[in-house]
């Protein structure tokens, strides 16, 4: 392994680059669910609301902005030995599919006991998909499914999920 050197100026420019986009950052749909969501089957969907039409919240300040879907505060009881899909917008009935176009990736439970893990995804190249959610007038809503077994003391969860425009 190989260690860069780092000076502390340096340090300090990504500390400030990293607030400037978390200040940077305006909410476009979350979810609503209360308190953890507990991911014990195989598939979970999570459906997000906007204050405003969604429509409207996606035209809204997207000039060089990028879209992030964060999916915030990952805990485990215990360890999970399983990976979790993510998909954006997935139609009712069909089967997910990592080739499918509405796959944004994988998350894990790694270290997630210590509690507050998060997982982000940029979802910029699927500004069309989303766009054509909203001409239908549907909330987009994500599903995630979980690949392999999971104990039942392990009971991992979620809390809110994001969809985010940041930076620009």
């Amino acid at each position: 392994m190989q260690f860069l050197p780092c000076t502390l100026p340096a340090l300090f420019a990504v500390a400030a680059m990293t607030m400037a986009v978390a200040a940077d950052r305006v909410t476009i749909a979350e979810s609503r669910h209360d308190g953890m969501l507990t991911l014990d089957g195989t598939t979970t969907t999570v459906v997000l609301e906007t204050r405003a039409s969604f429509a409207d919240a996606l035209q809204a300040d997207r000039a060089a902005r990028q879209l992030y879907l964060v999916i915030e505060n990952l805990r485990a009881q215990d360890g999970v030995d399983a990976t979790f899909e993510v998909y954006l917008g997935l139609p009712p009935g069909v089967t997910p599919r990592r080739d499918d176009a509405h796959y944004v990736g994988d998350f894990n439970f790694f270290d997630a006991e210590a509690g507050g893990r998060a997982a982000s995804f940029n979802i910029s190249s699927r500004v069309a998909a989303l766009r054509a959610l909203a001409a239908r007038r549907e909330a987009p809503a994500v599903t995630i499914v979980r690949n392999g077994r999971v104990s039942p003391q392990a009971r991992p969860g979620i809390g809110k999920v994001t969809l985010v425009a940041a930076g620009g």
